[in-house]
């Protein structure tokens, strides 16, 4: 869509508008299209684009006939899901601070179900990687993660290495995955349940036992459609709303 300049632009004028919102009252009328082409001094397609990702991260709402309009839900953090962007980032850009509060991960053999799904053999060796994060000290997401270790370069040893380094603490996996291995995530397939949260969820996510929370179950693919993770993100939905950008065609 755009070059390698226009990409980095495009995140420019994205970064700065999402800021200016950010501190906008809720049902705030935002400056026309035209408008925000003069501010920023950019074309009316990378606003366009620009103003379509604000709208799928639920930061503003465009009505038809009358203009596009601040969003705020105070206490809620909200993403669409056709954009893979990370827990870090989608705490962050809702106006929350985010913190990872529990980081482990062992060596685990791949069961049946994950085999099938994961396309490998049963028992093969994975990484299980288990993340608790919080906004604004609030727990909104625990995530249970399996990487495929004989599809990484370097392998296990390497994947160890990376993940006992403190930095990739504020690391998403998948963005570890480019830099420290060239294996990018290029697309996920994910479905989403209602469950009830067990005791082991209650505690984690600080909600009552059986409290109706979200399962979002992702397969994670390379470039060349094969899957190197598989997640399960276990939601805090009073605290973490999910919504998907539909288009009509």
């Amino acid at each position: 869509m755009f070059s390698k300049a226009g990409r980095s632009l495009f995140k420019e004028v994205l970064s700065e508008l999402r800021k200016e919102i950010l501190q906008l009252p809720e049902g705030y009328k935002i400056p026309s299209q035209q408008e925000l082409c003069n501010n920023f001094g950019v074309s009316r397609t990378l606003i366009r684009e620009v103003l379509v990702s604000l709208e799928r991260e639920g930061l503003i709402i465009r009505k038809q006939g009358l203009g596009t309009f601040v969003v705020k839900k105070e206490g809620i953090v909200q993403t669409g899901l056709d954009y893979l962007r990370g827990v870090y980032n989608i705490i962050s850009t809702s106006g929350r601070t985010p913190k990872l509060i529990l980081n482990e991960f062992e060596e685990v053999k791949a069961t049946p179900p994950i085999s099938k799904t994961l396309k490998i053999d049963k028992n093969e060796p994975l990484i299980k990687i288990k993340r608790l994060y919080t906004a604004d000290d609030i727990p909104v997401i625990y995530a249970e993660t399996y990487m495929v270790v004989n599809r990484i370069p370097g392998g296990r040893e390497a994947i160890l290495s990376v993940l006992k380094n403190e930095k990739s603490r504020e690391e998403e996996i998948f963005s570890f995955l480019d830099k420290y291995f060239m294996r990018p995530i290029k697309h996920a397939i994910a479905e989403i349940e209602a469950i009830e949260a067990n005791k082991y969820l209650s505690a984690l996510l600080k909600v009552p036992e059986k409290k109706a929370i979200t399962l979002l179950l992702e397969v994670h693919y390379d470039e060349n459609n094969i899957p190197l993770l598989y997640s399960l993100d276990y939601i805090n939905t009073s605290v973490f709303k999910l919504s998907v950008f539909r288009r009509k065609i």
